[in-house]
This record gives C-alpha cells, sequence and structure tokens, in this order.
C-alpha cells in the first residue's frame, strides 16, 4: 500500500510541476473560465511534496487553479473530494 501510495504522489508531483511549468506560454484563464479546484496529496517523503506545493502554488493559481495542500491521507475520502473538481 505504501508503494501504491508514494507512486501516487510522485505522478501527482510530475503531473502538477508539469502542469504550472509546462504551460508558461499560455496567459492566465480568462475572467469568465471556471476555476479548477484540485487536492494536492503530499507526504513527508524524499521528494519534498510541501517544497514542490509552494512553487508551483502561485504560478496554477494565476491560471485560475486552485491547489490545496495536504499530507493526510484520510482526506482522500468522498466528502472531502467532492470539494474539488
Amino acid at each position: 500500500m505504501k508503494n501504491i501510495v508514494a507512486t501516487t504522489i510522485a505522478y501527482t508531483s510530475v503531473f502538477l510541476t508539469n502542469l504550472a511549468f509546462g504551460s508558461v506560454v499560455f496567459d492566465a484563464a480568462p475572467d469568465d473560465a471556471k476555476n479548477i479546484s484540485v487536492l494536492f496529496l503530499g507526504d513527508n517523503g524524499h521528494h519534498r511534496p510541501a517544497e514542490r506545493f509552494k512553487q508551483i502554488q502561485s504560478v496554477l493559481a494565476a491560471r485560475g487553479i486552485e491547489v490545496t495542500y495536504t499530507d493526510d491521507v484520510r482526506n482522500l475520502n468522498a466528502t472531502t473530494l467532492a470539494q474539488y473538481n
């Protein structure tokens, strides 16, 4: 189970980093665009996801993507995830 969580966290970090820095050629989202809300699950592992979150959060926010960081795997439940799209 730990390997699955670690792999998921690693892929999520890579995805969000690419989303943030790979799309620098695009302007910020238009005012009428629906905002995207994402839960970023991290941990205290060697990839330092909390630091990655700090690096990408403002870039994503400028593109209308609201990212919330958590390191609590208990947040992966239907009630919490329903707040994100």
